[in-house]
């Protein structure tokens, strides 16, 4: 067999496992409407697309490795509720895997949410800028202890971007917060908890008084901070 002969050969089977792959996705979306649906078992899978069981294993660790299906011994696998928490946890897991560097996650955390600021001066209740003021408080009265801060810190980060009312944005911030305080990241000083408050606080305030420039300027020194740790 010559090189073009191998190369096309090649193409061909990667072309055949993308459109097994694609019409795999399509059926697995139907069916994760569904939680607590129980698949069909591999060989009836592998029956309906016409492939080999191996590949109908590969389509479904997939899904398993990002929690979206749970799989038990001799009980074949069965729709997860997907909810934020699975989803921040599997783009988590994922990017951790890449090797995705601090400065790199810093300066994602600093885009996104700096450019959420517009829409979260239209969009900002009286309730929500109370309820985040107290969440900032808390992160000042946690006193360094890791995880009584990391809780708030993720907890103001959630509620923040919650008044977009996109999720999708939601889960990104959440798994960009949750590597800025992984636990070998420990917080432990009380001052950094104090500084961190005070400038969520500023932000706060200048967000409520619709001045987008320094509340964007604030919350990067936010993000800043979280980054670099006590």
């Amino acid at each position: 067999m010559t090189r073009a002969e191998t190369r096309a050969r090649v193409a061909e089977r990667r072309a055949a496992d993308e459109k097994f792959f694609s019409e795999f996705e399509k059926y697995m979306l139907d069916c994760l409407q569904e939680p607590g649906f129980k698949l069909e078992s591999e060989q009836q899978l592998a029956e309906r697309f016409g492939v080999t069981r191996y590949k109908i294993r590969k389509g479904i660790s997939r899904l398993n490795t990002a929690g979206i299906l749970s799989r038990k011994k001799h009980g074949g696998s069965t729709v997860g509720a997907v909810d934020e928490g699975t989803l921040t946890g599997g783009i988590d897991f994922q990017f951790r895997l890449a090797g995705y560097s601090d400065p790199e996650y810093a300066e994602t955390a600093a885009w996104l949410l700096c450019g959420l600021v517009p829409a979260l001066c239209e969009r900002m209740t009286p309730k929500a800028m109370s309820d985040l003021l107290a969440i900032a408080d808390e992160i000042e009265n946690s006193t360094g202890e890791y995880s009584t801060t990391q809780e708030a810190v993720l907890r103001f980060f959630h509620e923040l971007v919650a008044v977009t009312g996109n999720r999708i944005v939601t889960v990104f911030t959440m798994v960009l917060e949750r590597r800025a305080l992984r636990e070998d990241f420990a917080v432990t000083s009380e001052k950094w908890c104090r500084v961190l408050a005070d400038t969520l606080r500023d932000f706060l305030k200048a967000l409520k008084k619709e001045k987008v420039k320094k509340a964007q300027t604030h919350l990067k020194e936010a993000v800043v901070l979280l980054y670099k740790g006590a």
